[in-house]
C-alpha cells in the first residue's frame, strides 16, 4: 500500500529526520542543562538508598570508546574472562542517573 504525502508534509519529515521530534529535542535541554557526573549520581543513588553500603575497596575499571565497530565489545568480552571484574557495557538509557 502507497501513501502519497504533500511536499510539505516530505518537508517535514525531512527536517524531524535531521532535528529530532520535539520531545527528544526537549529531553535533550533537560538533560544538557542538568548537573550530571558521577559524583551526582553516587549522591543520588545515596539518598534513594542510605543503608547501602559495601565493604569493597577495589579500584573501578572505567572504559571509554568512540563509537560503533571501536572494538569495544571484544574489549568487553576480554576484560570479562577474568572472575574478578565485572563490566556493565552498553547500557544506553539505563545509565541516565549516572
Amino acid at each position: 500500500m502507497r501513501h502519497d504525502l504533500s511536499p510539505s508534509k516530505n518537508l517535514a519529515l525531512l527536517i524531524e529526520a535531521f532535528r529530532g521530534t520535539k520531545g527528544a529535542r526537549d529531553d535533550h535541554g533537560r538533560t544538557i542543562h542538568s548537573p550530571i557526573s558521577v559524583q551526582s549520581g553516587l549522591a543520588a543513588l545515596q539518598r534513594r538508598w542510605p543503608e547501602l553500603r559495601s565493604s569493597n575497596q577495589s579500584t573501578p575499571i572505567f572504559i571509554f570508546s568512540a563509537g560503533w565497530r571501536s572494538g569495544s565489545t571484544f574489549l568487553q568480552r576480554w576484560v570479562m574472562t577474568s572472575d574478578c571484574v565485572l563490566l556493565w557495557g552498553e547500557p544506553y538509557s539505563h545509565n541516565g542517573v549516572i
